[in-house]
Protein backbone atom coordinates (compact mmCIF):
# COMPACT_ATOMS: atom_id res chain seq x y z
CA UNK A 1 0.00 0.00 0.00
CA UNK A 2 1.39 3.83 -1.11
CA UNK A 3 2.01 5.96 2.01
CA UNK A 4 0.33 8.87 2.06
CA UNK A 5 0.68 12.60 3.85
CA UNK A 6 -0.39 12.88 7.42
CA UNK A 7 -3.96 12.59 7.92
CA UNK A 8 -3.05 13.46 11.66
CA UNK A 9 -1.19 16.08 13.47
CA UNK A 10 -0.49 13.91 16.69
CA UNK A 11 -0.68 10.57 16.93
CA UNK A 12 0.02 8.95 20.42
CA UNK A 13 0.21 5.45 22.16
CA UNK A 14 -0.73 3.80 25.34
CA UNK A 15 -1.07 0.94 27.22
CA UNK A 16 -4.77 -0.59 27.76
CA UNK A 17 -4.99 -3.63 29.80
CA UNK A 18 -2.99 -6.16 27.02
CA UNK A 19 -3.46 -3.98 23.81
CA UNK A 20 -1.79 -0.41 22.78
CA UNK A 21 -4.17 1.79 21.74
CA UNK A 22 -3.01 4.29 18.85
CA UNK A 23 -4.92 7.52 19.13
CA UNK A 24 -4.93 10.18 17.09
CA UNK A 25 -5.61 13.78 16.73
CA UNK A 26 -6.23 15.86 13.72
CA UNK A 27 -4.60 19.09 15.19
CA UNK A 28 -2.69 19.91 18.06
CA UNK A 29 -5.19 21.78 19.63
CA UNK A 30 -5.71 20.66 23.57
CA UNK A 31 -9.05 20.93 23.27
CA UNK A 32 -9.86 18.75 20.25
CA UNK A 33 -11.37 15.28 21.08
CA UNK A 34 -9.05 12.58 20.08
CA UNK A 35 -10.19 9.20 18.73
CA UNK A 36 -8.04 5.55 18.42
CA UNK A 37 -7.30 4.90 14.82
CA UNK A 38 -5.59 1.08 15.55
CA UNK A 39 -5.16 -0.99 18.34
CA UNK A 40 -2.07 -3.66 18.85
CA UNK A 41 -3.26 -6.69 20.24
CA UNK A 42 -0.95 -8.95 22.96
CA UNK A 43 0.06 -10.97 19.74
CA UNK A 44 1.32 -7.84 17.37
CA UNK A 45 -1.77 -8.06 15.46
CA UNK A 46 -2.69 -4.50 14.61
CA UNK A 47 -6.72 -3.78 14.24
CA UNK A 48 -7.19 -0.94 12.00
CA UNK A 49 -10.10 1.23 13.80
CA UNK A 50 -9.88 4.01 11.17
CA UNK A 51 -8.98 2.25 7.47
CA UNK A 52 -7.18 5.92 6.26
CA UNK A 53 -4.02 4.50 9.10
CA UNK A 54 -3.13 2.22 6.84
CA UNK A 55 -2.00 4.45 4.13
CA UNK A 56 -0.78 7.13 6.61
CA UNK A 57 2.78 7.48 6.79
CA UNK A 58 3.17 8.89 10.22
CA UNK A 59 0.20 6.59 11.63
CA UNK A 60 2.28 3.49 10.53
CA UNK A 61 5.40 5.01 12.24
CA UNK A 62 3.67 5.31 15.43
CA UNK A 63 2.17 1.76 14.98
CA UNK A 64 5.27 0.00 13.88
CA UNK A 65 7.07 1.48 17.35
CA UNK A 66 4.31 0.32 19.15
CA UNK A 67 4.87 -3.25 17.95
CA UNK A 68 8.08 -3.30 18.71
CA UNK A 69 7.41 -2.11 22.48
CA UNK A 70 4.71 -4.84 22.44
CA UNK A 71 7.97 -7.26 20.62
CA UNK A 72 10.46 -6.44 23.60
CA UNK A 73 7.95 -6.24 26.80
CA UNK A 74 6.76 -9.82 25.27
CA UNK A 75 10.18 -11.00 25.41
CA UNK A 76 10.89 -9.69 28.94
CA UNK A 77 7.83 -11.32 30.13
CA UNK A 78 8.77 -14.73 28.42
CA UNK A 79 12.37 -14.10 30.06
CA UNK A 80 11.28 -13.71 33.73
CA UNK A 81 8.90 -16.74 33.13
CA UNK A 82 12.31 -18.72 32.01
CA UNK A 83 14.21 -17.50 34.75
CA UNK A 84 11.58 -18.29 37.26
CA UNK A 85 11.54 -22.26 36.15
CA UNK A 86 15.22 -21.94 36.10
CA UNK A 87 15.59 -22.35 32.35
CA UNK A 88 17.79 -20.35 30.44
CA UNK A 89 18.88 -21.85 27.17
CA UNK A 90 16.43 -19.60 25.48
CA UNK A 91 18.04 -16.71 26.90
CA UNK A 92 21.10 -17.76 26.48
CA UNK A 93 20.49 -18.50 22.39
CA UNK A 94 19.42 -15.66 22.42
CA UNK A 95 22.08 -13.32 23.94
CA UNK A 96 24.72 -15.19 21.74
CA UNK A 97 23.14 -13.16 18.52
CA UNK A 98 23.45 -10.36 20.73
CA UNK A 99 26.80 -7.98 19.66
CA UNK A 100 29.27 -8.15 22.23
CA UNK A 101 29.47 -4.61 22.60
CA UNK A 102 25.80 -4.13 24.18
CA UNK A 103 26.64 -7.26 26.09
CA UNK A 104 29.35 -5.22 27.88
CA UNK A 105 27.82 -2.07 27.54
CA UNK A 106 24.77 -4.19 30.19
CA UNK A 107 27.69 -4.96 32.68
CA UNK A 108 28.54 -2.61 35.67
CA UNK A 109 30.72 0.01 34.16
CA UNK A 110 33.97 -1.57 36.84
CA UNK A 111 33.90 -5.19 34.97
CA UNK A 112 33.21 -3.56 31.67
CA UNK A 113 37.21 -3.02 30.86
CA UNK A 114 37.62 -6.35 31.62
CA UNK A 115 35.86 -7.73 28.64
CA UNK A 116 37.13 -5.23 25.91
CA UNK A 117 39.38 -7.20 23.30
Amino acid sequence: MEQKENIWGEIRWDYLDDIISIDAWLTDDDMEEGKVIAEVEADGEVKFKDERAKTDRYAMEIITEAREQMLLDRVVSRIELDLEQGDVSAIDELLAHVPKENLIQYLPEDQQKHFLI
